[in-house]
């Protein structure tokens, strides 16, 4: 006797109906495995770029600390020719004043024109100075920082 008909199909379509059913969650897993490798890829990257921007803070701040002690020396510097240029100055004007006593009227026009002149250069090489050690700064500071923002060693 050959099975009733209703039943093959039923069987039939149990049959698809579990396959497809079994199939929709092997897929399902397959999607949950790679949002789940996306996702610790993602994780990954994120703490990579949180560490290099990080690092590149770091040296971005160690860069300016050192502009920042530059300057610093650089000021130093610049009161202590300020203060031997004063000094000599005062030295200068002291001269001044004791060769115009001498009999030699040259030398007293000698020494006049030399702390004329002398107090001049000293004034222009400070500023000169003070303007080179800034640029010298400054150019520093954007090299440092473009070699840390670069990542060139």
């Amino acid at each position: 006797m050959l099975p009733n008909p209703y039943l093959l199909a039923g069987a039939l379509a149990v049959g698809l109906l579990t396959g497809w059913t079994a199939n929709g969650w092997r897929l399902n897993g397959k999607i949950d495995e790679m949002v789940l490798e996306h996702t610790q890829a993602l994780q990954v990257a994120t703490q990579k770029a949180a560490e290099k921007t990080q690092q590149m803070q770091e040296e971005k701040d160690a860069a300016l600390r050192k502009a920042v002690e530059i300057v610093r020396r650089n000021v130093i510097d610049a009161d202590a020719a300020r203060n031997e240029r004063d000094r000599l100055r005062d030295n200068l004007i002291a001269s001044r004043s004791a060769f115009s006593e001498a009999t030699d009227a040259s030398l007293a026009q000698y020494t006049n024109t030399l702390s004329v002149v002398f107090e001049h250069c000293t004034k222009e090489y400070s500023e000169l100075a003070a303007k080179a050690d800034g640029h010298a700064t400054d150019a520093e500071s954007l090299f440092t920082a473009w070699t840390a923002i670069a990542g060139v060693k």
